[in-house]
């Protein structure tokens, strides 16, 4: 539900906070990106994308959601920059694929 959202996002913005190390903070917040993502906060995914890009540790599930972040911000052009650089990196798989076609489609 949205309350166990708000109070999810809460407690991992919560753990940030207790200065945790470098990676374990990485890791709370590739998830937090994909909560406010998730949320509907594109401002606040963007935020915590921003820092995951500069340490270099967006891969799998987190690129996925950049993808997502990507085109929920209308850069449909960046999306499938990223799009090509996962299948790159990870080959084919049935999430990617989706996102390729939905964002083919945007772009008609």
């Amino acid at each position: 539900s949205g309350l166990e959202l708000a109070d999810a996002i809460r407690d991992y913005r919560t753990s940030l906070e207790l200065h945790p190390q470098k990676d374990v903070e990485l890791s709370i917040r590739a998830a937090l990106a994909g909560l406010l993502l998730h949320a509907g906060d594109t401002r606040g995914s963007r935020e915590q994308f921003e820092i995951l890009l500069a340490n270099r540790t967006v891969s799998g599930k987190d690129h996925l959601n950049l993808i997502q972040l990507l085109r929920n911000e209308g850069k449909l052009g960046e999306a499938i920059t990223e799009i090509e650089r996962y299948l790159a990196e990870n080959g084919s798989g049935s999430e990617v694929m989706k996102w390729r076609g939905i964002i083919r489609m945007d772009l008609d």
